[in-house]
C-alpha cells in the first residue's frame, strides 16, 4: 500500500474507533438519562377529583426495580420519536439494567460492554430471582468479551436454566400458552409475516409450503422457490383452491391418442395370451377348435390377477358415450370413474386450467370419453383457464384421489374468505389514477403493483365507494358519534394522533377535543374529535397533557415537561419546548406564554 493511502486509511481507521467510542459513550448516557428521568418524573394530581384520572405508580420493570409514573412512557415516547409502547419497553430494560444487574451496569457506564449486548443479557434473565442474578452476571460477564453474540446468547440461558430448572419448564409452557401468528409492517409492497408454533405443526407448515411451491410452479415459472413458497401462504389461504391443487397433483395423466398408439404399438406381436382374458373353458387347455361351445353357452371370465384390473387390448380403442366398460372390468361394472369433458366431446384439461360450469355429460355431442354419464361432471366453454372451477374427475379405483379425496361443487372463487380492506386511490380532473393506492391498515402500494396483485387473485370481488367528504359530514347533537362520523374520523385520523404513535384509529375511542358538555348542539363533529387511546384519553383528560385542533385533522399537544408536538396525518413535528425562547425576549421569535409544567415542586 502507498504511504498516501496507508495515511488515509489509518485516519479513516481511527475516526471510526472514535465514532464506535462515541456510540457506545451515547448509549450508555441514554440508559442513565432514562433511569434518572423516571425518578424525578412525578405528577401533580392533588387538584383531581376522580381517582379513575390520578397518575398511577407502576412497575415496569422486573422484580426489584421502583415503581415510576404510569405516563413517563408517552413522555418518553415523543422525546425518542417512538411509540408509546417502545417507549415503555426501553424504560424497563434500562431498569432491569441498573437495580437488577448493577455489576453489568457498572460495566455499561465503564463502556467495557455495549447496551444492546448487555439488554440481551438481562432480558434472558428477566424472571429469575434478584438473588440468582449477580453470580450469573459475574459469570457471564467475565466470558462474553471471547464470545460471539450467538455464543454469549447460548450461555445465559445455560446459566438460567442451571440456576432455576423448574422456572426454565414453566417457561417452556408460558411460551406455548403464547403461540400467535401476527402480519406486520409493510415495506415495498410486502408485509411480514412471524409466528411462534409448536414444533410439529411448523416442520409440517414447512412440509407444506415446499410441496405447494411445488404445485404452483407452472403457474409462476418466473419466481424462485422461495418466493412461491411466500405466494403458497396465499395458497393455503384458500382451502379450496389447495385441495384442488392437491387433488390434481395426486391424480393421474389421461391417456392422450399419441399415449393409446404408443402402448398399441408395444403390444404389437406379443401373444395374445399374455393379455387377453382367459375364459373358464380353455384354462388348462389348448385353444378349441371351430365348432366348440362353451361351456354353459357363454364364457365366463376369469381373473387370474385376483380382481385386479389389467391392461388389455379392448382399452386401447375408444367407446361411445354410454357405452359400459368391458366385461374384463371385473368389479367395476357400474361404478365407473367421474371425469369432465366438453361439450363436442373433447376431454376437459382440469381443474386448474378450465373455465367452465358443469353439466351432463351426456349433452357431449361427440364420443371418446372412457366414462359413464355423471350428472354435474361435465363442462361447456371454450378453452381452459380458470384455476377455480371444482374438478370431479376420479380415475383412482377407489373413486378418490389418495388421500386427498373429497369433491368440491361450487366455484373456488366462492369459497374465499370475506375481507373488508379498503384501498384509496386518487384520481386527477382527467379520470387518470395516481401512481399510489393506500391499503388500510397497511401502507402505500404502486397502483401498478395493486393491478398485479388483483391479477393474481382469480376472481377477486371489488366494489367501488364514493370518498367520504370530511367537510361535509353533519356534526351531531349526541355524545356518541353516528357510524358514518365514525368512519370519516377514521379516514381523517387512519393512526392515532398522538406523537409518533402507531396504533390504528379502528376501534379507539372518539374524544371530544373541546369536553362535551350537554345541551349544546354540534359539538360532536369533524374538528372536535380524535380517536386515542385510553391512556392518552386520560392523560389528557386530567390536564397532565394539554391538547389543542386548531383545524380537522390536526392535533397540537404539549407534554407536562412543556414539549410541543405538531401531529397530522403526514406525521408529527416536534417544536421548541415552551419553556425555550430563541431570542431570550418577548420579540416575534418568542413562543407564546403558556402555563408551566405541572409538576411536583423540586421534580426535575
Amino acid at each position: 500500500m502507498e504511504q498516501a493511502s496507508l495515511n488515509t486509511a489509518r485516519e479513516a481507521a481511527h475516526r471510526l474507533v472514535g465514532a464506535e467510542h462515541g456510540r457506545r459513550r451515547a448509549e450508555a448516557e441514554k440508559v442513565e438519562a432514562l433511569c434518572d428521568l423516571a425518578a424525578a418524573y412525578d405528577l401533580d394530581d392533588e387538584e383531581l377529583f376522580l381517582e379513575v384520572l390520578i397518575d398511577q405508580h407502576i412497575q415496569v420493570g422486573g422484580t426489584g426495580t421502583p415503581l415510576v409514573s404510569e405516563m413517563v412512557s408517552l413522555e418518553i415516547a415523543g422525546l425518542l420519536k417512538i411509540p408509546v409502547a417502545h417507549a415503555a419497553a426501553e424504560l424497563s430494560a434500562a431498569l432491569d439494567l441498573k437495580y437488577r444487574h448493577p455489576r453489568l451496569y457498572e460495566a455499561v457506564i465503564n463502556l467495557e460492554i455495549e447496551v444492546d449486548r448487555a439488554q440481551m443479557m438481562t432480558t434472558r434473565c428477566r424472571d429469575l430471582h434478584p438473588m440468582l442474578l449477580d453470580e450469573i452476571t459475574a459469570v457471564w460477564l467475565a466470558r462474553q468479551d471471547r464470545l460471539s453474540w450467538g455464543q454469549a446468547k447460548k450461555l445465559v440461558d445455560k446459566l438460567v436454566v442451571q440456576a432455576d430448572p423448574e422456572l426454565a419448564a414453566k417457561k417452556e409452557r408460558v411460551a406455548r400458552e403464547d403461540r400467535g401468528v401476527w402480519l406486520w409492517g409493510l415495506n415495498e409492497g410486502v408485509m411480514n409475516l412471524t409466528g411462534a408454533l409448536d414444533v410439529l405443526d411448523a416442520k409440517f407448515l414447512d412440509a407444506r409450503l415446499s410441496e405447494m411451491a411445488g404445485l404452483i410452479a407452472p403457474q409462476f415459472p418466473r419466481l424462485t422457490k422461495a418466493q412461491r413458497r411466500a405466494k403458497a401462504i396465499g395458497v393455503l389461504a384458500n382451502p379450496a383452491y389447495a385441495l384442488a391443487l392437491l387433488q390434481e397433483a395426486a391424480q393421474p395423466e389421461l391417456l392422450t391418442d399419441d399415449a393409446i398408439a404408443f402402448m398399441a404399438k408395444l403390444l404389437d406381436g406379443v401373444p395374445r395370451e399374455f393379455y387377453q382374458p382367459t375364459t373358464a373353458q380353455n384354462v388348462g387347455s389348448t385353444a378349441p377348435s371351430e365348432g366348440d361351445e362353451p361351456v354353459g353357452g357363454a364364457c365366463v371370465p376369469v381373473d387370474p390377477d385376483g380382481d385386479q384390473w389389467q391392461l388389455t387390448e379392448p382399452d386401447l380403442h375408444r367407446r361411445g358415450v354410454g357405452t359400459p366398460p368391458p366385461a374384463h372390468h371385473h368389479g367395476r361394472a357400474g361404478d365407473l370413474p367421474r371425469r369432465l369433458v366438453h361439450p363436442d366431446g373433447t376431454p376437459c384439461s382440469g381443474l386448474l386450467s378450465c373455465s367452465h360450469e358443469p353439466v351432463d355429460e351426456a349433452d357431449a355431442s361427440a364420443p371418446g370419453e372412457d366414462s359413464a354419464p355423471t350428472p354435474g361432471d361435465c363442462c361447456m366453454g371454450e378453452g381452459c383457464s380458470d384455476p377455480d372451477v371444482p374438478r370431479s374427475r376420479r380415475f383412482d379405483p377407489h373413486e378418490c384421489a389418495g388421500h386427498h379425496c373429497g369433491t368440491i361443487q361450487v366455484p373456488v372463487t366462492k369459497l374465499r374468505p370475506t375481507l373488508g380492506i379498503a384501498v384509496h386511490i386518487h384520481a386527477d380532473a382527467l379520470g387518470q389514477l395516481g401512481p399510489a393506492a393506500r391499503v388500510e391498515k397497511a401502507g402505500t402500494i404502486t397502483t401498478a403493483l395493486l393491478a398485479e396483485l388483483l391479477g393474481e387473485g382469480n376472481g377477486y370481488n371489488i366494489r367501488v365507494q364514493p370518498v367520504i367528504d370530511l367537510a361535509n359530514l353533519e356534526p351531531a347533537d349526541n355524545y356518541v358519534p353516528s357510524k358514518r362520523l365514525r368512519c370519516g374520523m377514521v379516514l381523517a385520523f387512519p393512526n392515532e394522533p398522538f406523537p409518533f404513535s402507531q396504533r390504528d384509529s379502528v376501534g379507539l375511542d372518539l374524544d371530544h377535543t373541546v369536553p362535551y358538555q350537554p345541551g349544546r348542539p354540534g359539538q360532536t363533529r369533524v374538528g372536535n374529535l380524535a380517536p386515542l387511546t385510553r391512556r392518552v384519553h386520560r392523560a389528557k383528560t386530567a390536564g397532565y397533557w394539554v391538547m389543542h385542533q386548531p383545524e380537522p385533522g390536526r392535533i397540537e399537544w404539549r407534554s407536562p415537561l412543556g414539549y410541543r408536538y405538531d401531529v397530522t396525518p403526514f406525521g408529527t413535528e416536534r417544536c421548541h419546548p415552551v419553556h425555550y425562547n430563541p431570542n431570550h425576549d418577548n420579540g416575534a421569535g418568542s413562543m407564546p406564554a403558556t402555563p408551566p409544567p405541572r409538576l411536583v415542586s423540586g421534580a426535575a
